[in-house]
């Protein structure tokens, strides 16, 4: 899928940017239910002049669950927004160009209709900058780990829990050259 965010410019208003988003997910089955996803997420937030300002709301983030109502890029095995540049006037880490990448073994341990519930292990890798000349793909911070996901039909929405590990060290804590093991929790969400 592709989306494009468009303020200002040729549109009235005071607050002037274009946001680009990429997103790609490939399913193959590959023994009985035994499923493999592969995906990948790019995006670009531009201004039309360098002067422009842009709100905190619109940067991207990175890092966590992705739960958050600031525009997060779900990374399991980081905390929720640690990954990015440190930008001082809004105590936050973030940035305007990311990439993602994703690959995730799922098997249903259950389809009933009442509950269904699969476990996965995923491998995941993604980054966030400030400028598209500073895109380093050989800096991508890296995690994997397992998961499980449970879809009520009440809910309308599966719920997530994982348990990823972060193999890299981030902006928010750098003494630390691995991040170790967290906890992620999702809700409405398959794969990002």
């Amino acid at each position: 899928s592709l989306s494009l965010q468009l303020s200002g410019g040729v549109l009235p208003g005071t607050v002037d940017f274009y946001k680009f988003q990429f997103s790609n997910a490939w399913y193959k089955s590959l023994y009985k239910d035994l499923t493999l996803l592969v995906s990948s997420r790019f995006g670009y937030l531009g201004k039309f002049n360098e002067s422009d300002y842009t709100p905190y709301i619109n940067y991207f983030y990175m890092g966590g669950s992705g739960l958050s109502p600031l525009p997060t890029v779900q990374l399991r095995g980081y905390e929720d927004r640690t990954i990015g540049v440190f930008d001082p006037s809004i105590n936050l880490y973030t940035g305007n160009v990311y990439t993602k990448f994703n690959a995730e073994l799922r098997y249903p341990i259950t389809l009933n209709p009442t509950a269904s519930v699969w476990v996965l292990a995923f491998a995941e890798a993604g980054n966030l900058w400030a400028r598209p000349r500073d895109v380093n793909l050989g800096d991508l911070k890296r995690s994997a780990g397992l998961g499980i996901r449970v879809l009520l039909p009440i809910l309308g929405a599966p719920i997530g829990l994982d348990y990823g590990y972060g193999f890299d060290a981030v902006p928010a804590n750098p003494t630390r050259r691995q991040q170790g093991w967290v906890f992620t929790f999702s809700f409405g969400q398959f794969a990002q």
